[in-house]
Parts: C-alpha cells; sequence; structure tokens
C-alpha cells in the first residue's frame, strides 16, 4: 500500500503527540517550515515526490528513534532495584 500525503500529515501529527513536541516542530524538521503541515493539510501547498519521500523517511527515522527511546525507559524501569 502507497502512502499518500494524507497519511503523512498524520503519521506526522501522531509523532508530534507522542513525542511531546508541537506539529510545527515536527513540521519545520520535515519541511524546513513550521507552517508546512498546516499549509500541506488545509490544500495551499503540494508536495513533489522527492520532497514527500525524504519526508516520510526522516518521519520513519524519528518514529524508529521514539519507540526505541519508549523501549530502552521500559526496559530501565523494569530492571530498577529498589535499595532499602
Amino acid at each position: 500500500m502507497e502512502e499518500s500525503v494524507a497519511d503523512l500529515v498524520a503519521r506526522a501529527r501522531a509523532y508530534a503527540k507522542d513525542a511531546g513536541l508541537s506539529e510545527q516542530t515536527v513540521s519545520a524538521k520535515l519541511f524546513g517550515s513550521g507552517h508546512a503541515l498546516d499549509q500541506i493539510s488545509a490544500g495551499k501547498r503540494s508536495l513533489t515526490f522527492r520532497v514527500f519521500n525524504r519526508a516520510s523517511a526522516e518521519l520513519r527515522v524519528m518514529e524508529r528513534k521514539l519507540d526505541e527511546a519508549k523501549k530502552d525507559r521500559r526496559d530501565d524501569k523494569a530492571n530498577k532495584v529498589e535499595v532499602a
């Protein structure tokens, strides 16, 4: 299944929420503009295939790093030993 622009915007917004970042911050990281996500979802900005593919790949990396950080925190909590 191919990812659509709407899918990319939804993933970026979900990532922002999960990472505790503003949508503008994630938009700036992916597109170089804090307003790009809103403009894209409103149909006021289009993406070339190159920009779409680069942003999608970068978001996958960001999502992977966040998942790894969450896993590490869970592992740290599970391995924490209480000292009496």
